[in-house]
């Protein structure tokens, strides 16, 4: 109950005090890519091309994301993007300055 409260407090402090919105995302490991495919597209069907484009651009700067990318994890920036290529692996900070790059948005996150 406390956490619904918060929540409608939060909802209520982005719409009357920002003039945001929240609007419903799948959360399906495409959730980043089908909310910046709504800033920019006006819907959320087109994520598979935002992670398209998105990977591409890590893969084109990857010198520059490299030292982002864990190396324990991941081998390479290569091996990186291949595995961010697949449908439902979530974005993270990583994605999230690349796809503000690339589409130049600013990017902001709020939570409560």
């Amino acid at each position: 109950m406390e956490n619904q409260h918060a929540e409608r407090q939060f909802k209520s402090m982005l719409e009357h005090e920002a003039g945001l919105r929240i609007v419903k995302i799948d959360n399906d490991g495409n959730c980043l890519f089908r909310a910046i495919s709504f800033q920019v597209y006006g819907d959320v069907q087109h994520h598979k091309l935002v992670r398209q484009k998105c990977m591409d651009y890590i893969h084109l700067n990857g010198k520059y994301f490299a030292a982002f990318i864990d190396s324990d994890r991941y081998r390479s920036v290569s091996d990186y993007v291949k595995e961010h290529r697949k449908d439902k692996v979530w974005g993270d900070n990583l994605e999230i300055q690349a796809v503000a790059e690339l589409y130049d948005l600013p990017v902001e996150i709020y939570e409560y």
